[in-house]
């Protein structure tokens, strides 16, 4: 690119901001999250039961499938794309949710808690990253323009129309 060129919004950097980037790290970890979980759930597969089985690769896909969106969407905060913020801040509120199972010793049992932590930790901070000023800034969608009126209601001046005005009858008068 010439150095005179001038770049537009969504050509500049998405990392001007620590928190732009503390969302985008924190993204990509829960991608790795997911991915070590699919990895983990294959393991599960080939020692389980044939009775377990076939619950264990449904969940598995389900997992493959979710770090195959984030990741996207992780990405997509990478190189600027503007309408993520939504996605990542539901993911967020899922993930709360999850770590509160957690905590409660729904997943894995009471020895787990601590997974809670981990879940609930970068999930509270990339929501509130989410909200953060700069953030939304970068991310926000550029306002549509107000749509021109069709040309053929316009009169010969460039004033618009305002319809045929109505013929009175000579009989009346004008109060």
């Amino acid at each position: 690119m010439d150095e005179g060129q001038s770049f537009s919004r969504r050509d500049q950097a998405p990392l001007r901001h620590p928190a732009i980037a503390v969302l985008i790290v924190i993204v990509f970890l829960e991608a790795a999250e997911l991915l070590v979980a699919t990895i983990a759930s294959g393991i599960a597969i080939a020692t389980a039961s044939d009775a377990a089985r076939g619950v264990m690769i449904a969940l598995a896909v389900t997992v493959l499938l979710l770090f195959v969106g984030i990741a996207m969407v992780g990405w997509g905060l990478l190189v600027g794309r503007k309408h993520l913020l939504g996605a990542v801040l539901t993911w967020q509120l899922m993930v709360i949710a999850v770590s509160l199972g957690a905590f409660e010793g729904v997943i894995g049992g009471p020895q787990y808690w601590w997974l809670g932590l981990v879940l609930l930790i970068p999930a509270l901070i990339g929501g509130v990253c989410c909200v953060l000023r700069p953030v939304t800034t970068v991310y926000a969608r550029e306002p549509r323009a107000a749509q021109p009126e069709p040309l053929a209601t316009r009169s010969g001046d460039g004033r618009a129309k305002t319809g045929p005005t109505p013929k009175r009858d000579a009989g009346t008068k004008r109060r």
